[in-house]
């Protein structure tokens, strides 16, 4: 059955007429650039573009048969066959920008990379060729699958194919780092010159984009508390001078919820964390939702699941701040390999010999390097596999990257030390700079229980939904500050705290402030 509908659909998409106009035909370019930008397959947009027009012939005739029969209430229905007919290209420009959004992500690692092999005399093919055997550099790989691509089928020099990509990649972070290696060879001036200067350049857009931040955020903030302070203040104020009490309108701030956050995500960097849930603490998180049947009060019942969630999640918490404080111990740790580096040990020994208790690193930190310590008896690789941070896992792949060097890798172990203390103090800067929005999360539920309270008392809105509506805005404006300070959503403490908060002032008569 499932043959025939393939069969009928790519039948319908290869008549004449319809295979003219598709979208694949009319925007060939702009998808063929896409495809060669992330190394797609331009036989699988065919594919789709053939099987879209049934759907799409289908869909057009249901919104003209139900725009004839309900009116022109239903006209945005054309909206989504519009974006059928379009969804091959929009397809492989979300795929284009997916891909470089990621290799964005690794162009400063590879750069630390590429820096490193060039103060040993090597280029950029030896940077490339390390990345291979490592499991970090995902989108790293497929740019030098598509530049092997052209030595292959094409019979290109390495510098030949490197040229090739550039023109095709021009305007991405990476293209800088092709052009140095180009005009290295081509001018003269030494590769590794030109690698110190782009990589201080990209450590500098890096401070400069954590600066630009922090102005960011606080633009956000004002937004939220227009939204979040003044539309409540307005809707309870006017349904008081009317008589009125619609709770609907008191949700449009939660509804804003989700625009600001990925607001906050798109404009924040990316400091590579990653939330971890053990199986216990999913059982945790689906069992609290019982809290939820007790007979008390919905407030209460409402806080009590509020502290059994941030309970259940605390263990994750906690995680988090162990990854920060073994990030914060690297450059320590990494300069001490140095010091036995310099007398001749490899990166590997010198990891086995470091006496852990009196650098001064934490004990979290001393567990992940004795797992590490474990790996290396019994012959693997230096994997951080214990740790959740994409930063720490790096340093430790650059670690395996240059012990495979040998002793060449052993004598910029002290470059790469400078590199990440310099990483790290940027990001302890903007965290350091952004703590403040800790307290303004506290005082929100006092903000809110002034502005509610006072207003309530000359309408028509119920205790209980006003109380109500004050958690839940100081809950998820806690979740917005969380997300803006700490990069994570993740904060038990704060949202027990802000709960708690709200809960007791919620039994202060409303009247008692005017």
């Amino acid at each position: 059955m499932i043959n025939i509908i393939v069969s009928l659909l790519n039948y319908i998409g290869n008549i004449g007429f319809l295979s003219k106009i598709s979208s694949l035909k009319l925007f060939y370019h702009t998808i063929k650039s896409s495809i060669d930008i992330y190394g797609g397959d331009i036989e699988t947009i065919e594919a789709i573009s053939r099987k879209i027009w049934l759907p799409l012939l289908l869909l057009v005739i249901i919104c003209g048969v139900t725009i004839l029969l309900f009116g022109y209430y239903f006209l945005p229905l054309i909206i989504l066959a519009v974006f059928i007919y379009f969804y091959p290209v929009i397809y492989t420009i979300i795929k284009k920008q997916e891909y470089l959004s990621k290799l964005n992500m690794e162009i400063l690692p590879f750069a630390i990379i590429l820096y490193l092999n060039t103060t040993l005399g090597r280029g950029l093919g030896d940077a490339f060729n390390d990345i291979l055997q490592s499991s970090y550099f995902v989108e790293l790989k497929k740019e030098f699958d598509a530049i092997r691509k052209y030595n292959l089928f094409l019979g290109e020099s390495f510098m030949t194919a490197i040229q090739h990509r550039l023109k095709i990649i021009q305007g991405h972070a990476i293209s800088m780092i092709y052009s140095i290696a180009i005009s290295s060879q081509y001018t003269g001036v030494s590769i590794s010159q030109r690698s110190i200067e782009l990589l201080n350049r990209l450590m500098e857009n890096m401070r400069e984009s954590f600066t630009s931040y922090v102005a960011r955020s606080s633009e956000i903030v004002e937004v939220m508390f227009s939204i979040f302070l003044l539309v409540p203040i307005i809707v309870i104020g006017f349904q008081g001078l009317s008589g009125g009490n619609n709770t609907v309108l008191l949700l449009v701030p939660l509804i804003t919820s989700p625009a600001l956050y990925l607001w906050i995500s798109s404009s924040q960097p990316k400091l590579g964390h990653h939330i971890k849930i053990s199986r216990v603490q999913a059982i945790a998180l689906l069992g609290s939702f019982i809290l939820l049947f007790i007979p008390l009060n919905i407030l209460y019942r409402i806080v009590l699941e509020v502290i059994a969630i941030q309970i259940a999640l605390y263990p994750s918490f906690s995680n988090q701040i162990n990854q920060d404080k073994i990030l914060r111990d690297l450059p320590k740790l990494l300069r001490e390999i140095s010091d036995y580096a310099k007398i001749g040990y490899s990166i590997r020994t010198s990891l086995e010999r470091i006496d852990l208790r009196n650098v001064g690193l934490e004990k979290v930190t001393i567990k992940v390097i004795n797992n590490i310590r474990k790996k290396i008896a019994l012959g693997e690789e230096m994997r951080a596999d214990d740790v959740s941070n994409d930063q720490i896992k790096l340093v430790f792949e650059i670690l395996n990257i240059l012990d495979k060097k040998g002793i060449e890798g052993v004598r910029v172990v002290q470059e790469l030390s400078d590199l990440v203390e310099s990483i790290i103090l940027s990001r302890m800067k903007i965290q350091r700079e952004l703590r403040t929005f800790t307290g303004l999360a506290i005082i929100t539920p006092f903000l809110f229980w002034f502005a509610t309270s006072s207003m309530s008392a000359i309408s028509n809105f119920p205790t209980t939904t006003i109380n109500l509506i004050n958690l839940g805005y100081s809950l998820v404006l806690s979740a917005l500050y969380s997300k803006i300070y700490r990069f994570s959503l993740l904060n038990p403490p704060l949202y027990i705290v802000v709960s708690i908060i709200t809960l007791l002032l919620s039994f202060i008569p409303p009247g008692l402030i005017l």
